[in-house]
Protein backbone atom coordinates (compact mmCIF):
# COMPACT_ATOMS: atom_id res chain seq x y z
CA UNK A 1 0.00 0.00 0.00
CA UNK A 2 2.77 2.69 1.33
CA UNK A 3 4.37 1.92 -1.95
CA UNK A 4 1.48 2.71 -4.58
CA UNK A 5 1.19 6.05 -2.38
CA UNK A 6 4.68 7.00 -2.84
CA UNK A 7 3.91 6.25 -6.75
CA UNK A 8 1.41 8.20 -6.83
CA UNK A 9 2.84 11.16 -4.54
CA UNK A 10 5.52 11.08 -7.58
CA UNK A 11 3.09 10.92 -10.41
CA UNK A 12 1.24 13.68 -9.22
CA UNK A 13 4.18 15.78 -8.04
CA UNK A 14 5.96 15.25 -11.62
CA UNK A 15 2.38 16.44 -13.71
CA UNK A 16 2.10 19.57 -11.62
CA UNK A 17 5.65 20.44 -12.89
CA UNK A 18 5.20 19.90 -16.44
CA UNK A 19 3.14 23.00 -17.41
CA UNK A 20 6.90 24.75 -16.78
CA UNK A 21 8.21 23.24 -20.25
CA UNK A 22 4.68 23.64 -22.07
CA UNK A 23 4.40 27.10 -21.05
CA UNK A 24 5.48 30.08 -23.13
CA UNK A 25 5.54 33.53 -22.14
CA UNK A 26 7.47 36.17 -23.90
CA UNK A 27 9.38 38.31 -22.30
CA UNK A 28 10.00 41.53 -20.25
CA UNK A 29 13.22 44.00 -20.95
CA UNK A 30 14.40 46.55 -19.31
CA UNK A 31 17.91 48.81 -20.20
CA UNK A 32 19.53 51.09 -17.78
CA UNK A 33 22.99 52.06 -17.29
CA UNK A 34 24.40 51.08 -14.28
CA UNK A 35 25.92 54.90 -12.94
CA UNK A 36 24.24 58.39 -13.20
CA UNK A 37 25.31 59.68 -17.03
CA UNK A 38 27.85 61.61 -17.34
CA UNK A 39 28.37 62.00 -21.37
CA UNK A 40 32.22 61.02 -22.55
CA UNK A 41 32.78 58.86 -19.63
CA UNK A 42 32.67 55.04 -18.52
CA UNK A 43 29.49 53.46 -17.80
CA UNK A 44 28.37 49.81 -17.55
CA UNK A 45 24.61 49.54 -19.71
CA UNK A 46 22.90 46.58 -18.69
CA UNK A 47 19.58 44.59 -20.08
CA UNK A 48 17.34 42.65 -17.61
CA UNK A 49 14.86 40.13 -19.42
CA UNK A 50 12.69 38.58 -17.37
CA UNK A 51 9.60 36.88 -16.71
CA UNK A 52 9.99 34.63 -19.93
CA UNK A 53 9.56 30.84 -20.42
CA UNK A 54 11.18 28.68 -22.23
CA UNK A 55 15.04 29.19 -21.77
CA UNK A 56 15.51 29.61 -25.13
CA UNK A 57 16.74 33.19 -25.36
CA UNK A 58 19.23 35.60 -27.58
CA UNK A 59 20.27 39.28 -26.14
CA UNK A 60 22.56 41.65 -28.04
CA UNK A 61 22.68 45.47 -26.77
CA UNK A 62 23.27 47.60 -29.68
CA UNK A 63 24.89 51.14 -30.32
CA UNK A 64 23.34 52.66 -33.27
CA UNK A 65 21.49 49.69 -34.22
CA UNK A 66 24.87 47.42 -34.55
CA UNK A 67 25.85 44.94 -31.86
CA UNK A 68 27.95 45.93 -29.39
CA UNK A 69 31.06 43.90 -28.70
CA UNK A 70 32.11 42.44 -25.19
CA UNK A 71 28.84 41.21 -23.72
CA UNK A 72 28.95 39.62 -20.51
CA UNK A 73 25.27 37.56 -19.42
CA UNK A 74 25.05 36.22 -16.39
CA UNK A 75 23.40 32.61 -15.87
CA UNK A 76 19.95 32.22 -16.00
CA UNK A 77 17.59 32.07 -12.67
CA UNK A 78 14.35 30.79 -12.57
CA UNK A 79 11.83 32.45 -10.30
CA UNK A 80 9.27 31.05 -8.16
CA UNK A 81 6.78 30.64 -11.10
CA UNK A 82 9.83 28.29 -13.02
CA UNK A 83 9.68 31.57 -15.51
CA UNK A 84 13.06 32.61 -15.96
CA UNK A 85 15.52 35.80 -15.29
CA UNK A 86 18.60 36.92 -16.98
CA UNK A 87 20.96 40.08 -17.37
CA UNK A 88 23.89 41.18 -19.80
CA UNK A 89 25.68 43.84 -19.83
CA UNK A 90 28.99 45.77 -21.51
CA UNK A 91 30.71 48.68 -20.92
CA UNK A 92 29.95 51.79 -22.89
CA UNK A 93 30.67 55.31 -23.30
CA UNK A 94 27.50 57.63 -23.48
CA UNK A 95 27.25 60.47 -26.05
CA UNK A 96 24.86 63.17 -26.94
CA UNK A 97 24.97 61.50 -30.39
CA UNK A 98 24.99 57.72 -30.16
CA UNK A 99 21.50 55.54 -29.30
CA UNK A 100 22.27 52.19 -27.26
CA UNK A 101 19.46 49.15 -26.76
CA UNK A 102 18.91 45.40 -26.11
CA UNK A 103 17.41 43.47 -28.99
CA UNK A 104 15.93 39.91 -27.80
CA UNK A 105 15.20 37.08 -29.73
CA UNK A 106 12.59 34.45 -27.71
CA UNK A 107 10.32 31.85 -29.03
CA UNK A 108 6.86 34.10 -27.70
CA UNK A 109 8.00 36.70 -30.40
CA UNK A 110 7.09 36.77 -33.64
CA UNK A 111 10.02 39.13 -34.09
CA UNK A 112 13.21 40.25 -31.69
CA UNK A 113 12.05 42.86 -29.88
CA UNK A 114 14.43 45.73 -29.54
CA UNK A 115 13.85 48.03 -26.37
CA UNK A 116 15.71 51.37 -26.26
CA UNK A 117 17.65 52.83 -23.34
CA UNK A 118 16.02 56.06 -22.07
CA UNK A 119 19.34 58.31 -20.85
CA UNK A 120 16.58 60.07 -18.50
CA UNK A 121 15.80 57.02 -16.25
Amino acid sequence: MACWVTLIFLVLVSLTGLHAYTYVRSPMIDVFAQHPIVFGKPNVLNCIVGNFHPPLVEIQLLKNGKRMDNLVKQHMVFEEDWMLFIQAYTEFTPTEKDTFACRVRHPALKKPKIVEWDRLI
